[in-house]
C-alpha cells in the first residue's frame, strides 16, 4: 500500500500500479514459494485449525456455528479483557477510551518523540500514548529477545519515567522501553525520518 504522497508520485510514474507484482524486479524472477506453518499470536490449537479454515476457504457449518456461539449481542457482557475488532481507528480510539477512564488511577501520557518530516499516515501508533495501571496493551513490534511478537497482549503492571512494566498471559513481567521507528524516504534524496515511542497500542 502507498500510503504518502511524495510515494504516491514515484509509484505513478514508473509502475503500472502500487503492487509489488508490477515492480520492475518482479518480472522474470521465478521464485521458491515457502509456506509459513508456525503461528505466533494465537496458542489454542481448536481456535488455530478455525482460523486455518477460514483462510484456506475450508470452514464448515459446525465450525460457523462454534463462532457463533461465541457471539455476545450486549457489549456490557463481556470481560474487561476482551478484544474489539473495529473498522476504524477512531472507534479502536473511542473504545479504548472508554475502557481506559473504568480503570482507578491517574493516566500516564506519552507522545512520540519525531524527528524529520515523517508523515502522520505512516506513524505506526498513535502519536500519544495514553495509559494507566491495568491497561491492557497490545504491543506493535517483535522484541529482538523475543520476549514478544507484534500483536502480543499484556497487561501494564507498572509505569516508570523511562519503562514500562508489562505482565502477558503467562505471567512473565518484562520491561518496554520506547522503540525507534525508523522511516527511510529515497526521494528526492536518501533521508531518514524516525518516530520514537513505545510501541503499543
Amino acid at each position: 500500500m502507498v500510503r504518502g504522497k511524495q510515494e504516491q508520485g514515484i509509484f505513478n510514474k514508473h509502475y503500472e500500479s502500487a503492487y509489488f507484482f508490477d515492480s520492475h524486479a518482479f518480472r522474470g524472477v521465478e521464485f521458491e514459494y515457502v509456506e509459513l506453518e508456525k503461528v505466533y499470536r494465537q496458542t489454542d490449537e481448536s481456535f488455530i485449525r478455525l482460523l486455518n479454515s477460514i483462510r484456506n476457504k475450508s470452514i464448515t457449518d459446525e465450525e460457523i456455528e462454534l463462532i457463533n456461539e461465541r457471539y455476545v449481542e450486549d457489549s456490557k457482557a463481556l470481560s474487561g479483557d476482551a478484544i474489539y475488532l473495529t473498522t476504524t481507528n477512531a472507534m479502536a480510539g473511542e473504545r479504548n477510551e472508554m475502557e481506559l477512564s473504568k480503570l482507578k488511577g491517574k493516566p500516564y501520557l506519552f507522545e512520540a518523540d519525531i524527528r524529520g518530516d515523517f508523515e502522520e499516515t505512516s506513524f505506526p501508533a498513535d502519536e500519544a500514548l495514553r495509559i494507566k495501571n491495568g491497561a491492557q496493551v497490545m504491543l506493535l513490534n517483535n522484541d529482538p529477545d523475543g520476549r514478544w511478537v507484534n500483536g502480543t497482549i499484556g497487561t501494564i503492571c507498572d509505569i516508570k519515567r523511562d519503562l514500562l512494566l508489562v505482565r502477558f498471559a503467562g505471567g512473565d513481567v518484562e520491561e518496554v522501553y520506547p522503540f525507534t521507528w525508523v522511516q527511510t524516504i529515497r526521494s528526492p534524496g536518501l533521508r531518514a525520518v524516525s518516530d520514537i515511542l513505545y510501541p503499543m497500542g
